[in-house]
């Protein structure tokens, strides 16, 4: 199959191309940038006894249920949110903090990790 195209064609999908990548960067070029310097993140502790995980706001503890009403009142005041667990703390503890803070609405979460949240 030939594509002819004449030079006035070129020059307008040119345009076209520029002008679509110029609005894809203004649409999304500041996706990264969404929290400020100043923006305190919502802080989590998971711990995991023998039997249960164990979470912790602002030191009380409370259940996986009860996080997902809090850290949703959180997230109004932040888009990131950190977890905190040591090594022993297993991934099903972990992986459903992350889940409830994702359906929280934080948009970031991340891993701090080794008890560093509670010095």
């Amino acid at each position: 199959m030939q594509v002819n195209h004449s030079p006035g064609s070129i020059s307008l999908m040119n345009r076209r191309c520029k002008s679509a990548i110029a609005l894809s960067v203004i649409v999304f070029g500041g996706a990264g940038c969404a929290h400020s310097a100043q923006e305190t993140p919502f802080d989590v502790a998971v711990e995991a006894p023998a039997s249960s995980c164990s979470v912790k706001v602002d030191g009380q503890a409370i259940t996986m249920d009860e996080l997902l009403a809090v850290a949703r009142k959180g997230a109004l005041r932040s888009r990131r949110a950190r977890i905190d667990a040591n090594e022993d703390t297993p991934y099903r503890c972990v992986g459903g903090a992350i889940f409830t803070l994702q359906m929280a609405g934080f948009k970031n979460v991340g891993f701090v990790g080794q008890g560093l949240l509670e010095e």
